[in-house]
């Protein structure tokens, strides 16, 4: 019967996600009218089923150095935790990072424990959530000011149609990535299975097209959308999410996508980027992770 509460415990918590990252992975192609809302919300579910069937082993993997194995009623306390934060995060309106919350809440759980936790592979982590965002703002900074450069003299119209079709190949894959970043972590805890499969499938639907919420205002404070700016932002974002995959590591699509924002934005010099949008999302990320950690500490000790 516990085992059932978990899955569906799974069901709520991959559905929040889901939504709450469709500003991430779909809000460049719905906010600058590439394609409708409902176009834009079924290339983003395809991108994360497909990444999620495709590549979840991966976290698995990962994961076994912290946390090789759970009871039930632990994993019963550690989906509660992480829906309760994403449900915090929806209302604040802030896209929130599972990789990072989850995480700490597993390390949470593997402390309370007293589990052979792989230190050297947290340390991999950690060095992956400072490094990563810092390389993407950067590499977004330069990539921008070159290809700015580059296609100033192109035929404008040319250019933006053939940008409008890279923006909805770069949406696939980004969602593509957190499918199999950030969706297939929450499933490396749980058994393999067909139902868990299954239940993670349509949790990714329903959650995608009825929680997909207003997490876009926050993000679209940072810069204005246009059309280069998605194509660079969401390529060279996917790009770290998945290296970090293949080495099994957790990295936040959200996190790397707001730096790259950044970056962008630097990259054309505009001075309506603020700062304020970014501190807020930091503190969101930072201040949830911890008290996730603390939280599935404390549950799992008493």
């Amino acid at each position: 019967m516990l085992g059932y509460l978990v899955i569906g415990l799974a069901f709520i918590l991959v559905a929040l996600v889901a939504g709450n990252n469709l500003s991430i992975t779909a809000g460049n192609i719905i906010g600058s009218r590439i394609t409708s809302k409902k176009l834009g919300i079924a290339i983003a579910i395809f991108g994360y089923i497909a990444g999620f069937l495709a590549e979840d082993g991966f976290m698995r993997y990962g994961i076994f150095n912290i946390l090789p194995s759970a009871t039930n009623i632990i994993l019963t306390y550690m989906f509660i935790v992480a829906i309760i934060i994403f449900v915090i995060s929806h209302k604040l309106r802030i896209p929130q990072s599972l990789s990072m919350t989850f995480t700490f809440i597993i390390i949470g759980v593997a402390l309370a424990t007293n589990v052979a936790i792989n230190y050297l592979y947290i340390t991999e982590i950690i060095a992956f959530w400072i490094a990563s965002p810092l390389i993407v703002l950067y590499l977004t900074k330069a990539t921008t000011k070159l290809a700015k450069d580059r296609t100033k003299d192109m035929p404008i119209w040319k250019t933006i149609n053939a940008l409008k079709y890279f923006a909805i190949i770069t949406t696939f894959f980004t969602a593509f990535t957190l499918g199999a970043n950030t969706i297939g972590l929450a499933y490396s805890v749980l058994p393999e299975n067909s139902i868990t499969i299954i239940t993670f499938v349509i949790a990714i639907i329903v959650g995608s097209v009825l929680l997909s919420g207003n997490e876009l205002k926050t993000i679209s404070l940072i810069i204005p959308i246009r059309y280069l700016n998605s194509v660079i932002t969401e390529t060279i974002s996917l790009l770290a999410v998945e290296v970090a995959t293949l080495f099994g590591v957790p990295l936040s699509n959200t996190q790397t996508y707001t730096f790259a924002l950044y970056g962008a934005g630097a990259g054309y010099k505009n001075k309506a980027i603020v700062k304020r949008p970014l501190i807020k999302l930091i503190y969101g990320w930072v201040s949830m992770a911890l008290i996730g950690l603390v939280i599935a500490f404390i549950l799992v000790a008493i």
